[in-house]
């Protein structure tokens, strides 16, 4: 099942979690960081796939490469909901199927 990643969706998520103010606000935002850096790297990632110059290719994986880090700093944070971690998982798994292409 493929989560719903719109705006809205992204919303309800936030939305869901029981935790408290400060705690809430710093897992929303940190889970809306994580999911544009994915988002970003998958970009990067599908950008190289399909590149014609070799130069393209390779700046576009550094870049995707750049996003992937990012968000693996914060990939042992504990305070993501189970929703959030279901969201993260399927980007980091298409996310893995693109860098296996290249």
């Amino acid at each position: 099942m493929s989560s719903d990643t719109t705006p809205d969706g992204l919303r309800k998520i936030c939305r869901s979690t029981d935790l408290d103010d400060v705690e809430q606000g710093y897992a929303v935002s940190t889970f809306l960081f994580v999911n544009i850096e994915l988002d970003l790297a998958i970009t990067f990632a599908e950008v190289a796939t399909s590149a014609n110059s070799r130069e393209r290719k390779e700046r576009n994986i550094q870049h995707a490469m750049q996003a992937h880090r990012a968000v693996n700093k914060f990939m042992n944070d504990k305070t993501f909901t189970s929703e959030m971690m279901r969201v993260i998982a399927e980007k980091l798994e298409r996310l893995s199927l693109l860098f296996a292409q290249l």
